[in-house]
């Protein structure tokens, strides 16, 4: 048993019997993608994670890992534990793309001649599916006398959930009724592509998965319950939600700056 996965079945035992155990065991299947504990391997690791996942998932995991290399020395499984500096703690608000940045960037992924690569991204954008679970979907469709709809049974939480489909989205899912092909290497490589060709290459939130949090923003701004859109993401509590409830408030603010506006002007 290598290093890395002696360290993770440290992790399992010290959480198994806590609330976070279910967590932990989503974030300790990260950890065992680390190659080694060199300092380089876990920045490249730590790289890729965050190319894939919310700042959150990326503090968290890093947080398990640092923490259970200070148990695997007390083990004796490792001499010493490599120092590791945990990212910066997100604002609390999270960034989405306009409509018309939606409009560009399809418009550069079109240039890439994929038309996939095209079909992913607006999928991602109107399902919030992570591109893991897009990628990892089956290709199966349900009918419901509501509209379509599609199941993701491999998640990041492990719990199947559900997903209703837009005109759009249905659209799509009809062309791959044995889910997505693309591989995530091939592209994450045309998404790059497309983020440098819209002057985004040093912009460290346009990354795939913002088009999530595009769909949640959507939502959350057309004044969609936040419960019915931790629900869509699948979300393990409303608190990982309420990063996008300021939008909500904002365009209950909105609205209630029209009817000022035309209280006034029914005033004079």
């Amino acid at each position: 048993m290598s290093t890395i996965d002696q360290i993770c079945d440290l992790g399992l035992e010290h959480y198994k019997d806590t609330r976070s155990a279910e967590a932990a065991r989503s974030l300790l299947k990260h950890i065992r993608k680390l190659k080694s504990l060199d300092i380089r391997d876990i920045s490249l690791w730590r790289d890729k994670l965050s190319d894939r996942y919310t700042p959150n998932t990326v503090r968290r995991t890093m947080g398990i890992l640092r923490a259970m290399l200070a148990k695997a020395v007390d083990y004796g499984i490792i001499d010493t534990a490599p120092k590791l500096k945990l990212p910066s703690a997100p604002v609390g608000r999270v960034g989405y793309i306009t409509e018309e940045q939606e409009v560009a960037l399809l418009d550069a992924i079109i240039k890439q001649r994929s038309r996939e690569a095209l079909d992913i991204v607006a999928f991602l954008i109107d399902t919030g599916l992570r591109i893991g679970e897009a990628l990892g979907w089956g290709g199966k469709i349900v009918e419901s006398p509501k509209g379509p709809m599609i199941t993701i049974e491999k998640t990041k939480t492990d719990r199947a959930r559900t997903v209703p489909l837009t005109d759009r989205a249905a659209e799509i899912a009809g062309r791959y009724r044995r889910g997505f092909r693309m591989k995530y290497a091939r592209f994450y490589k045309i998404w790059q592509a497309a983020r440098v060709k819209l002057g985004q290459e040093k912009n460290k939130d346009w990354v795939p998965h913002l088009l999530r949090h595009t769909f949640a923003s959507r939502l959350a701004q057309r004044g969609a319950p936040i419960a019915v859109i931790s629900q869509l993401l699948g979300h393990q509590n409303l608190e990982q939600t309420m990063v996008y409830s300021h939008l909500s408030l904002d365009c209950l603010q909105q609205s209630i700056d029209l009817i000022r506006g035309s209280g006034d002007e029914g005033g004079k």
